[in-house]
């Protein structure tokens, strides 16, 4: 039987019912599994249960994770799940400051967007990010007001949604 990421340390009630709930940790599995991305870039950290999820992978080598708010129970889980020297945590002031961290890096294997929930600050992560990355998924697709338009308008570059999953990955050619 395959252990589940949650199923590693005692707060698995909290996150499988509050964020990371059975389906959309296996859909994201399987795209790392299929992909085995070495450098990630997260952005929108929150309270870094996704961070510590991506890191958990043997093949994730590196993930750089963004955030305005540092919200410090990630670090803890981190060390917890022992992906603490995986994960480099960059608390940004504003989008000048993420653009330059971004811009800073060569490329990245895989970017999760799930930061600034207005369509502005979707559009402006996916403009920092669409040359430097083959794979980009988007989180709260179907549930956010501003991602759902934002999703639509990039029509066939999106190659696969879970509207049940909140989730719509890009995968260029």
């Amino acid at each position: 039987m395959i252990k589940r990421f949650t199923d590693n340390f005692e707060e698995h009630v909290m996150i499988r019912c509050a964020i990371l709930p059975k389906y959309p940790e296996d859909y994201v599995r399987d795209i790392l599994n299929k992909y085995k991305p070495k450098k990630i870039l997260e952005i929108g950290t929150f309270n870094g249960i996704m961070t510590a999820f991506l890191a958990s992978f043997p093949f994730v080598e590196k993930v750089i994770t963004l955030d305005i708010t540092d919200y410090k129970t990630g670090y803890n889980l981190w060390k917890k799940m022992r992906v603490f020297e995986k994960i480099s945590f960059r608390l940004i002031k504003n989008n000048k400051e993420k653009a330059g961290i971004i811009k800073e890096e060569k490329y990245f294997d895989f970017v999760f967007i799930d930061g600034e929930h207005s369509y502005k600050g979707i559009k402006l992560d996916y403009e920092l990010v669409k040359d430097k990355t083959k794979l980009i998924l988007f989180h709260d697709y179907g549930s956010n007001p501003y991602m759902t338009p934002f999703i639509q308008e990039l029509g066939n570059k999106i190659t696969h949604k879970r509207i049940d999953l909140s989730f719509a990955l890009m995968e260029k050619k």
